[in-house]
C-alpha cells in the first residue's frame, strides 16, 4: 500500500472535490481528476440497453454541475468531459440532450437528494437477465399488462407499467474464470475403494479399525461406508468403539490421526472429556479394546466455514431416511419431494387400486405367458 501527501496553501483535494480559496477568501469547488485518471466510460458499442448508455452522460454533466460553483469552471470541465464521451464513441445528440439538462437544472436543488416516489407497498418488479430475449419478454408484458390490471387482487401489488429489472447474464469470463482454486482431478488406482484404512505410516494405525462397512448399536444396522478415508483424511465423521461395546461418535475437521492424538492424551492426562472419563472410569485407562473408525466425510465448502451446518444436515437426513413411519418420494410434478405417513401411503394406494374406472383386477397374471415364451425363444 501506498500514501501520498498533497500539500497547498490556496486548494486542497478531497475525494472527486477540489476546494480552492480566493484573495477575497470565498471558496470555490470544482472536479477534481487525478493525473494518472484513464477513461474508463462505457463505450457506446457496449452491447448495454440504449438507456442505461444514454443515462451515463446525464449524470457525469450533473455531477459536474453539482460540485462546480462558477459557471466558467463548469462549462470549462464539461467541455473536457464531452471530448472524453466522443472518444467512446457517444453520439454528438446523446451529448447536447444531456448537457442541455444539465445547464437548465438548479444547482441548489442538485445539492438535496431527490425524494423517492411513493410505490405500492410490496409492490411486485419482474427481473430477468439481460439478453437478446429482453426486449421481446418487455414487449410481450406491455402487450398484455392490461389483463393482469383486471383482476383487482393482483392489480394491488403491480404498477400501471411493467416495471422490468435486469441483471448481467453469464458472459464468457463468468465461464472461463473462477473466483476459488479448483485441483485438478488425476486418475488413480484409490477412486473406486470405498471404506476405511490405515494409511500405514503413522503411530495411530493400531488403533483404527479397517472396514468397508459398520454397524451402528443405536439403530443395530449395518451402513457401507460411501467414501475412501484413511487416517489422513479431513472432514470425518467417526466412531469409536470400546471393548464394552459403548460407541462414541465425533467430527473433526483436522486430519482424523491427529483428532486420535488429541483423545488418546485426553485419557492418558485424564481429561474431563466423555471419552476420557468413560475409559478411565470403567475401563482404568485401559487403551487396548479402544478402536477409531471413520465412517463418513464432510467435504468442506470450498470458501471455507459452514462445516458444523453440513454435518447437521447430513445427520437429519440420515435420521428421515431411517425412519420406517415415513415415506419419502419424488413429486409426480415439479421436482419437489413428498413426505407421507407411511400407513397413509399405503390406505391412499388401496384406494386408488380399488378404483375400477382406471384399474381392473385380471384373473390370472398375464407375464406368466410371457416370461414363458421369452425362455422359450432364448
Amino acid at each position: 500500500m501506498h500514501f501520498t501527501s498533497d500539500f497547498n496553501r490556496d486548494s486542497l483535494p478531497f475525494l472527486d472535490v477540489e476546494l480552492s480559496r480566493w484573495t477575497d477568501g470565498s471558496l470555490e469547488t470544482k472536479i477534481y481528476r487525478k493525473p494518472t485518471a484513464t477513461n474508463s466510460f462505457l463505450n457506446w458499442s457496449s452491447h448495454h440497453p440504449i438507456p442505461l448508455k444514454k443515462g451515463i452522460p446525464v449524470g457525469q454533466y450533473l455531477r459536474i454541475r453539482r460540485n462546480c460553483t462558477d459557471e466558467r469552471t463548469f462549462r470549462i470541465q464539461a467541455r473536457d468531459l464531452r471530448q472524453r464521451f466522443r472518444e467512446k464513441g457517444y453520439p454528438d445528440a446523446v451529448l447536447r440532450r444531456a448537457f442541455k439538462r444539465a445547464c437548465e437544472s438548479n444547482r441548489t436543488d442538485l445539492l438535496h437528494p431527490n425524494d423517492k416516489k411513493d410505490l405500492k407497498s410490496g409492490e411486485i418488479r419482474l427481473v430477468g437477465n439481460f439478453d437478446v430475449a429482453a426486449r421481446e419478454v418487455r414487449d410481450i408484458l406491455a402487450k398484455h399488462w392490461d389483463i393482469l390490471r383486471m383482476d383487482s387482487d393482483i392489480n394491488k401489488v403491480i404498477s400501471e407499467i411493467p416495471q422490468i429489472t435486469y441483471r448481467r447474464g453469464r458472459n464468457i469470463k463468468d465461464q472461463i474464470v473462477r473466483s476459488h482454486f479448483t485441483e485438478s482431478n488425476t486418475s488413480n488406482w484409490l477412486q473406486g475403494l470405498k471404506g476405511f484404512f490405515r494409511c500405514g505410516r503413522c503411530i495411530f494405525c493400531r488403533y483404527m479399525s479397517q472396514g468397508r462397512q459398520f454397524k451402528s448399536s443405536s439403530w443395530d444396522k449395518t451402513y457401507q461406508i460411501k467414501q475412501f478415508i484413511n487416517c489422513q483424511s479431513k472432514g470425518v465423521i467417526y466412531k469409536v468403539t470400546c471393548s464394552c461395546q459403548m460407541e462414541y461418535v465425533g467430527m473433526t475437521t483436522h486430519e482424523l490421526r491427529k483428532r486420535v492424538g488429541e483423545h488418546l492424551g485426553a485419557i492418558r492426562h485424564k481429561r474431563m472429556t466423555s471419552l476420557a472419563q468413560h475409559i478411565n472410569n470403567i475401563h482404568g485407562g485401559d487403551l487396548s479394546g479402544l478402536q477409531f473408525m471413520g465412517i463418513d466425510l464432510i467435504c468442506p465448502p470450498k470458501r471455507g466455514g459452514l462445516s458444523q451446518t453440513l454435518r447437521k444436515k447430513k445427520e437429519a437426513l440420515k435420521k428421515l431416511s431411517n425412519n420406517n413411519d415415513i415415506v419419502i418420494r419424488s413429486a409426480d410434478k415439479g421436482g419437489g419431494i413428498v413426505i407421507q405417513n407411511k400407513d397413509d401411503y399405503i390406505k391412499e394406494a388401496h384406494r386408488i387400486l380399488k378404483d375400477k374406472s382406471y384399474y381392473e383386477p385380471l384373473p390370472y397374471n398375464p407375464l406368466a405367458e410371457d416370461i414363458n415364451e421369452l425362455r422359450t425363444q432364448s
